[in-house]
């Protein structure tokens, strides 16, 4: 791992419930840890479906090992969200972490 390579600053976010005005739980992001990683671009492709563009856009994003980061999470980079596809602990090391990624449509 290069740390020099680490320059992005991503969010990592995971849904919490919290109450509302009313007392019902209502689900929400919630900051887990913001912290710096390599960003890859992986693939990219668009398809026209019910005569839209859909675009898809899979990255991979090396970060320094942390517990905790689960697949239910979601990443943030520059205002776009990412859902997590996979992660994978490089032999087992627990010296970094590659999250595979896909951006949110929304």
């Amino acid at each position: 791992m290069k740390p020099g390579k680490m320059r992005e600053r991503i969010t990592l976010t995971e849904r919490t419930m919290q109450k509302d005005a009313y007392g019902r739980a209502t689900p929400v992001w919630s900051v887990f840890a913001e912290v710096w990683a390599e960003v890859l671009d992986i693939t990219g492709r668009e398809d026209w479906s019910n005569e839209r563009v859909l675009n898809e856009a899979s990255f991979a994003v090396r970060v320094r090992y942390q517990s905790g980061i689960l697949a239910d999470m979601r990443i943030a980079l520059d205002g776009t969200q990412f859902e997590i596809v996979q992660i994978t602990n490089p032999m087992r090391r627990d010296k970094e972490l590659i999250i595979a990624v896909r951006e949110i449509q929304e």
